[in-house]
């Protein structure tokens, strides 16, 4: 008999403090925001509070790292709980 995947993830992801409510959100505000920047960052993933961006170039990862406080607070306003910690750029 197979196993459903959907509560396993589900658990998964409560597990780690995350929901999909909250991924989605994150999701919207990151393209809302930055998502004119899509050829310069693209939001990669997320964990324990900390988002990772693939970067295209040293500059746009240096512009990234500059802006990254700023950005984790407008980010966090989203959000009931200031949850993101910060932001790594890859």
């Amino acid at each position: 008999m197979p196993i459903p995947v959907a509560p396993i993830a589900r658990d998964w992801l409560l597990h780690r403090g995350l929901s999909v409510a909250r991924l989605g959100l994150l999701d919207r505000a990151w393209e809302s925001f930055y998502g004119h920047n899509n050829r310069l960052w693209t939001l990669d993933g997320v964990q324990r509070g900390m988002l990772f961006v693939r970067a295209t170039s040293a500059a746009a990862k240096h512009d990234l790292l500059l802006r990254a406080p700023q950005m984790v607070r407008e980010l966090n306003k989203h959000f009931d709980s200031s949850w993101i910690k910060g932001i790594k750029a890859i």
